[in-house]
């Protein structure tokens, strides 16, 4: 107990595994959890803890660099052939003729951020989000860089300070994110002010109309129905929302609520959720007339 995990890596998989991770008490199995960080050239290091395991534990890991991974495995393979080999594996560096048998494209971008921002699809958004990193740096994709090109491209292109805020991943599903408020603000701030350009402001659920709002019990009587268009974030305890609300003046206001730990002790299933609609009729109604 406490003492540091082994690592074996099988000696005709050119990657590299490393880390921090020991072995956990009975008591405290239950907590556990291990963690990845991607580095480059296919090395991966590992964080956490793990209970006492009487057979080896298995990890799978994706492939980062594949052209990396492919020249290591030719390298390995003409020596243990006992071919002589000093030079280095090269890409062709032009593209290859041959016949394009196939060819499938995804719908076009605003069709896709339509449908991830209505029903909050997770997986769009996790792909989006490794597309930001390949488009902004062009090389193999992951979480990671995704965090920061999308640090990169929204600090240079929207003057958003992210401050300590962590981000993760691109659905918001790692409990790992922590953006405060005032950051979501500013990206919403942007989005307000480059509506002519961007054309987001369609794209949110709009309560008692569509998407994840459209039975959101807080939102669809009056007069907060039709005027709340907001994107949700929902985990165990996490109920959050940020979007923008047409109040009774006439004005569009922007707003961020996250609530972390909503916890209701003894309520039944059916009825846990009754204070978090309570709490937000009562404060989008105040907004609204305010």
């Amino acid at each position: 107990i406490g003492s540091p995990v082994k690592f074996n890596v099988p000696s005709n998989y050119p990657i590299q595994v490393f880390g921090q991770v020991r072995v956990a008490s009975k008591e405290d199995a239950p907590y556990c959890q291990l963690d990845v960080i991607v580095h480059d050239n296919n090395r991966y290091q590992v964080k956490g803890c793990l209970s006492r395991q009487t057979k080896p534990f298995g990890l799978s890991f994706a492939v980062q660099d594949p052209d990396a991974y492919a020249a290591a495995i030719i390298q390995r393979q003409l020596s243990r052939l006992g071919i002589e080999f000093n030079g280095q594996v090269q890409l062709p560096s032009q593209s290859q003729s041959g016949n394009v048998l196939s060819q499938h494209f995804s719908k076009p971008l605003p069709e896709l951020l339509k449908k991830m921002m209505k029903k909050s699809d997770n997986q769009i958004a996790d792909s989006l989000f490794r597309t930001i990193a390949y488009q902004t740096y062009k090389r193999p994709a992951s979480f990671q860089l995704g965090a920061t090109a999308l640090k990169r491209v929204l600090t240079s292109k929207a003057g958003i300070k992210f401050g300590n805020s962590i981000i993760a991943d691109g659905s918001g599903l790692s409990r790992h994110n922590l953006v405060d408020p005032q950051t979501m603000l500013q990206a919403l701030d942007y989005i307000a002010r480059n509506e002519s350009s961007l054309r987001l402001m369609d794209t949110f659920p709009v309560a008692g109309i569509d998407g994840t709002l459209s039975g959101r019990g807080s939102l669809i009587k009056e007069p907060l129905v039709k005027n709340v268009s907001a994107k949700t974030g929902a985990l165990k305890g996490v109920y959050n929302l940020a979007g923008f609300m047409t109040n009774a003046r006439g004005e569009k206001i922007a707003f961020v609520q996250f609530i972390n730990g909503y916890s209701t002790g003894e309520l039944e299933s059916k009825t846990k959720r009754a204070p978090l609609v309570q709490f937000e009729s009562k404060l989008y109604n105040a907004v609204y007339a305010e």
